[in-house]
């Protein structure tokens, strides 16, 4: 009997290793399919632009922004500042600093209670623009060169595309974002890749919140933000809507150019995983998150306990496989970690994310499993109902 307990262990042990392999073959031949966002020079004709930047609470980041989108030349643009109900020095600093630079700031009406905040934003941005494109933008993003907006657009124009959206260089400064932001950009690159949002014959279209660049007539079509107003993804749920509507969309890597922070603490990282979770209980249902729960238990947190049941009882096989994908779990952070032009010495955290986001999907699948779902977001609660569609 133990001899077959411990043959299926070394078995099972063997298929979590041969998963890992496989899903980072998978990873890295997305990666190599990517698009980037080139320089590609010249002008952009007399198209005018409104750039709509939503923004809650952000005093320390919306001078940089602000900055560096009034800097960007070869185009003709109006940036609108939609202050979302901010309670620190936003609204001081765009109206003392930006204002007088061409900035038009807009405090919009108090927000419905269907309305997801960020949506209520961008939706009152969109009824002030006079722009025949519409460039969604968040308040955390920073461009780094001044031609990111005019290539964008001359990359629309050039490939018929109605929406291009941006990936950006995610900030990883915390103790947090370098423990949990090199898995999850590994995670995106297994299961949701650009590649896929570029597939005309794939449904999925994942758009980036700190870049998202629309023709107003296709905006209009799809409904806008009034459209996807109780989402909490509303970036992925308008590319989605925009592709499934047969509209062409293109998803750019623009890492060198554009940068934009993701969350800081442990805390905005959870709620952060729970807000995809919770589109899940919207869009699809819970109990597909079992499926994710049982992955992340086997690919993350099995492999551990297998390396510390081979050290007590001499099963080297099993230790031999669980470490080798310990070791391959590593490795590929700390090729992330590279990339992202970060130490790559914080790689072993990797451990430690994959146990988060187990938590993070199992307080979900209990949630789910109760009826609703509760999750704090920039100052906001929000409770998510598996059994409809709205926002409480």
């Amino acid at each position: 009997m133990v001899d077959a307990i411990f043959f299926l262990l070394n078995l099972l042990s063997a298929l979590i290793l041969l998963a890992w392999t496989v899903l980072l073959l998978l990873m890295y031949r997305n990666e190599r399919r990517n698009i980037y966002l080139e320089r590609l020079g010249g002008g952009v004709g007399n198209v005018r632009v409104s750039v709509i930047v939503p923004a809650r609470n952000e005093e320390r980041r919306i001078a940089s922004c602000l900055s560096s989108l009034i800097s960007q030349r070869d185009v003709t643009m109006e940036v609108l500042l939609v202050d979302d109900e901010s309670t620190d020095s936003t609204a001081t600093i765009t109206l003392r600093d930006f204002v007088p630079l061409g900035v038009t700031y807009i405090r919009p009406p108090r927000k419905p209670a269907e309305w997801q905040g960020k949506s209520w934003a961008c939706w009152t941005g969109y009824s002030e623009s006079r722009g025949e494109l519409l460039l969604f933008v968040d308040s955390d993003t920073e461009f780094l060169d001044d031609r990111v907006v005019a290539d964008a657009i001359t990359y629309m124009e050039r490939t018929g595309a109605d929406a291009v959206s941006l990936v950006p260089d995610l900030k990883a400064e915390t103790i947090a974002s370098k423990t949990l932001l090199p898995t999850l950009w590994n995670l995106l690159y297994m299961l949701t890749p650009p590649a896929r949002t570029n597939d005309p014959n794939d449904r999925l279209s994942f758009f980036f919140g700190a870049f998202i660049l629309v023709k107003k007539g296709v905006y209009q079509y799809v409904g806008g933000h009034e459209g996807v107003r109780s989402h909490l993804l509303d970036d992925k749920a308008l590319g989605e809507r925009i592709k499934q509507s047969g509209f062409k969309v293109a998803l750019l890597n623009a890492e060198r150019r554009l940068t934009a922070t993701f969350n800081e603490t442990f805390s905005e990282y959870f709620n952060a995983m729970l807000r995809l979770f919770g589109e899940y209980m919207k869009t699809s249902s819970w109990s597909h998150l079992l499926i994710y729960g049982l992955g992340a238990f086997l690919v993350f947190t099995l492999p551990i306990a297998f390396v510390a049941l081979g050290l007590i009882t001499n099963a080297l096989l099993i230790l031999l496989t669980s470490s080798s994908t310990l070791v391959i779990t590593m490795a590929a952070t700390a090729l992330r970690l590279r990339r992202m032009g970060r130490p790559v010495w914080t790689a072993p955290l990797s451990l430690v994310s994959g146990f988060i986001i187990l938590c993070a999907i199992t307080f979900a699948v209990v949630t789910g499993l109760r009826g609703s779902m509760t999750i704090s977001w920039r100052g906001r609660v929000y409770t998510v109902r598996s059994d409809d569609s709205g926002l409480h």
